[in-house]
This record gives structure tokens, sequence and C-alpha cells, in this order.
């Protein structure tokens, strides 16, 4: 889960980064999805705070389908977005980024393999 949130700061960075050098002149199709992108990053960040005064904590909120399905699109978007608009910062957090995703998909699963073996 650490990793996780680790995952969601490196996106805000990044979400930062591309609003601040954005130009709207571009296409149509990517300031629709630099938007969704941030829309859904920012629901990611408040759905577990806002739970949590009702006693939820960020890993417990964090096992619902839609909100993995966030996850994973976020990040999906988030790394397409800075393929498309390689600005200086991006150029070195993208690289990190997909580490880290990958370290958390590998681990996400070979913590499924374990269980499912016992």
């Amino acid at each position: 889960m650490p990793l996780a949130i680790v995952l969601i700061a490196l996106a805000l960075t990044i979400n930062i980064w591309l609003w601040g050098h954005w130009s709207f002149e571009r296409s149509a199709g990517l300031s629709v999805l630099l938007i969704v992108d941030t829309l859904l990053l920012f629901w990611l960040i408040l759905s577990p705070l806002l739970r949590f005064r009702k006693g939820v904590t960020f890993a417990t909120s964090f096992r619902s389908w839609y909100q993995k399905l966030a996850f994973y699109l976020v990040m999906a978007m988030t790394i397409f977005l800075s393929v498309s608009s390689f600005y200086g910062l991006l150029k070195y957090l993208l690289p990190l980024k997909i580490l880290l995703l990958g370290i958390y998909v590998f681990l996400h699963w070979s913590k499924k393999k374990v269980s499912s073996s016992q």
C-alpha cells in the first residue's frame, strides 16, 4: 500500500507539472484526457480521506474494484500524457513511475500467487 501512495504522489507531481506547461492549443482530446486524469486523481486522493472520518483506513478503502480501476486508469493516462509531452522533469519521473508501477504489479501478483497456492 505505501507503494500505491508513492505512485499517487508521483502522478500528482506529474499532473502539476503538466498543468504548468500545458497549452490548450494542443489537441482537444489530450486536453480532455488531462482534465479527466486530474479529476480521477483528486478523487483517488480525497475519497479515502473522506472515508477516514468514518473510521475506514486508506488500505481498506483502496480494496474496492472501482478505486483499483481508477488507480490503474490514472497511472495509464499519466504515463500516456507524459510520453506525449516530453518536458524536462517528466523525462526523469516517467522511468521512475514505470519502475514503481512494475514493482507494485509484481508484488500484487506474487501475493496473489502465494495465497492461491496455499
